[in-house]
């Protein structure tokens, strides 16, 4: 818990403050088209007509808070039942699962507090009833009924839509709040590599505990990615993972050893291909802490490069100077380019074969 917090309080405060956002969106349309007072409502007397711009309103609320930069971080799930859905399919840590919904109920409670505010005694007006969901005349029960019922549309819209590589970029746009799980860059099934989208697997939170393999030797971060438009289901950035043997037959078309600049690169070139493909990382991913931001942290007390030990020519030991991380080297470069000398440009042979001429010389 203490983990998932302190990698993903960034992500449980936008989805709060998402919540926040569209109950205050909420509160201000309701206001506008069903108080008495309201030149709107005076202007548009049927019932019936103002429920429907009511949806539209909220409708292309939830689209702008999902589409905007907050969303597009944490995902917009909005809906607990969204939350518990993705983490029943193994997408969410639980960890995760209990801060993001405490934190829509928490972003919920400010944004109606905040409305209140700014509303003061109308938006508890008779018309208005703190836009809350009441039970109609049929009674609690069908309400209830009525409830589980819209929860499993919503979910099952957003499963097929995000799951089909066509569909999968307006996910957004066909459901309700939470249509736009991104499952991390990720879609519904869909997931992203590395900051390609993609959702948080159970026990692989961002903090580094990678997936659980019977082999052992893959226990860090395994990542799955198939055909991909952009945009569609998304939980959280970076953070969905399989184990090899959840993938049925465990075939793929492409495996990449290593998602630094070279498969890191050619993993988001072959996520939308239609493509099955396989990512294999050795390390976690990088801490969220103050250390990130040191330079003395990172290049003086070298705090992230591996601890272990290389030999050299002669048999002696040589500190590599490396990083074993989701993302590579490419986590820590510092935008330094070391020159190159003119014979680097030609072809070179070495241990491992040659190396071709660059198309360009010194």
């Amino acid at each position: 818990m203490k983990r998932a917090l302190r990698s993903h309080w960034p992500e449980y405060l936008m989805e709060a403050a998402e919540l926040g956002l569209f109950m205050l969106s909420a509160s201000l349309f309701a206001a506008l088209l069903e108080l008495p007072s309201s030149p709107v409502r005076a202007a548009l007397p049927d019932a019936f007509g103002r429920r429907v711009l009511m949806g539209v309103a909220m409708g292309a609320t939830a689209v702008a808070i999902i589409k905007s930069p907050l969303g597009q971080q944490s995902g917009a799930h909005f809906n607990p039942a969204v939350t518990t859905t993705f983490f029943r399919l193994g997408k969410v840590t639980g960890a995760d699962a209990v801060f993001y919904v405490l934190a829509q109920f928490t972003g919920a409670v400010l944004g109606m507090l905040f409305a209140r505010l700014v509303l003061g005694m109308l938006l508890g007006h008779p018309a208005v009833g703190y836009v809350a969901t009441v039970p109609g005349e049929a009674g609690p029960l069908v309400a209830l009924g009525a409830e589980a019922l819209i929860s499993f549309v919503l979910m099952s819209v957003v499963l097929l839509v995000g799951s089909d590589a066509r569909l999968a970029r307006y996910t957004p746009y066909f459901a309700e709040p939470g249509a736009h799980v991104r499952v991390g860059r990720s879609r519904g099934r869909v997931p992203e590599l590395l900051g390609l989208r993609a959702g948080p697997a159970r026990g692989n939170a961002r903090g580094g505990r990678g997936p659980r393999t019977r082999e052992g030797c893959l226990e860090r971060a395994l990542r799955e990615a198939r055909p991909l438009q952009r945009q569609a289901l998304h939980l959280l950035r970076g953070e969905w993972r399989i184990s090899v043997s959840s993938n049925g037959n465990g075939r793929y078309d492409v495996i990449i050893i290593g998602s630094g600049a070279g498969g890191g690169t050619l993993a988001y070139r072959l996520a939308p291909s239609g493509k099955k493909v396989l990512l294999i990382e050795r390390g976690p991913y990088v801490p969220r802490e103050p250390q990130n931001w040191s330079t003395k942290a990172v290049n003086v007390e070298a705090r992230y490069n591996t601890k272990e030990s290389w030999l050299d020519k002669d048999g002696g030991p040589l500190h590599p100077h490396t990083n074993y991380f989701v993302g590579g080297n490419t986590k820590f470069y510092g935008a330094a380019l070391f020159r190159m000398r003119e014979e680097d440009f030609g072809e070179l042979r070495h241990h491992g074969g040659v190396s071709p001429a660059w198309p360009i010389s010194y």
